[in-house]
């Protein structure tokens, strides 16, 4: 579960966050949504551990960030940060970008290589994943991104087939950020927290 509580985050006088509460279950996926300058970019780096808020505190299975560096080291372990606009190392070829970032994780080297193929197969860079990444066009670097977040658990392919919807039996958690006119989840169980209006509110919302 993901939990923060009181969270407060501000950039000098300006104000962003203010006295957030969010619960995310395990296997839920949650939507925040709302206009451009309302803070779901800075709310995703608090809970990522980019940036530590002023007040409050989020916690991930029930290790609080930055009570001590051994709780961040094991959240560090557990969650995968992907922000929009991701630094890649263009020097390198994806392929050993992956390999880096799944030996980061601790992922068994004999899975790792299996999943690497597998994964750049499903985004349709079995070729390109050979190549030097400033090479790639703009879409094949976001693809490349998102294989760095799956290239972290093995198990994670089985989350991104095609929909994102099995998140909810793997037991993962999964918050994603989108601007106000993105159509909302169709599905009954997720929930859609749009933040309208003020910067200090969060509104939960139940897919028609």
């Amino acid at each position: 579960m993901i939990e923060l509580r009181g969270v407060t985050q501000h950039y000098g006088v300006r104000p962003v966050l203010r006295r957030i509460d969010l619960q995310i279950e395990s296997g839920e996926l949650t939507a925040i949504v709302g206009p451009n300058g309302m803070g779901k970019s800075t709310l995703l780096g608090v809970i990522a551990g980019v940036l530590s808020p002023q007040q409050g505190y989020v916690e991930i299975d029930g290790l609080r960030r930055r009570r001590s560096a051994e709780e961040e080291l094991e959240i560090r372990r557990r969650v995968v940060y992907l922000p929009d606009h991701p630094w890649l190392p263009v020097s390198r070829t994806g392929r050993e970008f992956l390999l880096g970032v799944g030996q980061l994780y601790g992922v068994d080297s004999e899975r790792l290589f299996d999943h690497i193929d597998r994964l750049l197969t499903l985004f349709e860079l079995s070729r390109e994943g050979d190549w030097p990444m400033r090479s790639y066009s703009n879409g094949q670097k976001q693809k490349i991104a998102v294989c760095s977040a799956l290239v972290t658990d093995p198990a994670a392919r089985r989350t991104v087939r095609r929909r994102p919807r099995p998140v909810r039996n793997s037991g993962a958690k999964a918050c994603v950020i989108a601007h106000r006119g993105t159509k909302r989840p169709n599905r009954r169980d997720d929930r859609a927290r749009s933040r309208t209006g003020r910067r200090d509110r969060a509104q939960n919302h139940r897919a028609p």
